[in-house]
């Protein structure tokens, strides 16, 4: 018996879980064979595949996804709302024919919110993958999404979004930001209010760069919008940290803020 026990717990040790939050922890499909576990799961998340469809038309090429109803509805207060009979253009009895169109937002931000709302986590590319230019897009996608967020009033998934970002700028490629995230500035700044938690988490980033690498000062005279420069610029004087921001001394205070609030470089 203690060399069957001392196989499985060797076997066991090769067995490796994603580090993600779902309830019950996915299995590497890479291995033959799982650790036993206990497959069992509250009869509240048990899923009806026989639900009725919902077709959702993004961007302006109208990309189609489709979505059960009871999984598209289950997080969006927006799409909640707008799969109520009274707003359905058809038979409030018969769901299968309702389209949501989203024209204004991202298709990829789209498809990576029906993988969260289906698989309670964001896929993007491995730490451990050097092509840039896949870190380049996961951020630009990550900031996208979380805009999708703020129109589809799904606070939850904002937060996911934003602990994506956090953790990925821990990451060994979390100084890839750094190319994109003058193009993230503009996204987020664009499709949020000036309160947005993913505004507060780029003023960070550029008053602290990432881990292993620090903002160049060039990318700070870049044209970005002068409400957030002013942000950083008050964060900044707040922190003491006087480092990249010689570039914005000639920049104008933007009229929207406070008078009382002092400009000081």
């Amino acid at each position: 018996m203690s060399e069957v026990f001392g196989a499985l717990q060797e076997f066991a040790s090769n067995f490796q879980l994603y580090d993600a939050t779902f309830e019950r922890k996915a299995m590497d499909t890479n291995v033959a064979f799982a650790t036993p576990s206990d497959p069992r799961l509250p009869m509240r998340r048990r899923f009806d595949a026989r639900q009725e469809l919902v077709i959702v038309e993004v961007g302006d090429t109208s990309e189609k996804f489709t979505v059960h109803h009871p999984v598209l509805c289950k997080s969006s207060r927006f799409l909640e709302a707008k799969l109520k009979p009274q707003w359905s253009p058809h038979n409030a009895n018969d769901c299968k024919a309702c389209l949501i169109l989203l024209p204004e937002q991202d298709p990829e931000a789209f498809n990576l919110y029906v993988n969260w709302l289906y698989m309670a986590g964001l896929p993007l590319a491995d730490p451990s993958n050097d092509d840039d230019e896949a870190h380049y897009e996961d951020w630009l996608q990550l900031a996208a999404a979380y805009v999708l967020g703020e129109a589809l009033i799904d606070p939850l998934f904002q937060h996911d979004v934003l602990d994506a970002m956090r953790a990925k700028l821990l990451s060994r490629k979390g100084e890839t930001i750094h190319i994109v995230v003058a193009d993230m500035v503009w996204l987020i700044c664009d499709g949020t209010l000036e309160d947005s938690p993913a505004r507060r988490f780029l003023v960070d980033v550029f008053l602290c760069g990432s881990p292993n690498n620090r903002l160049s000062p060039v990318v700070l005279a870049n044209d970005l919008p002068t409400n957030f420069v002013h942000e950083v610029k008050c964060a900044q004087a707040r922190t003491g940290e006087r480092a990249f921001f010689d570039v914005m001394k000639t920049m104008p205070k933007p009229a929207w803020t406070n008078a009382s609030i002092p400009f000081l470089l």
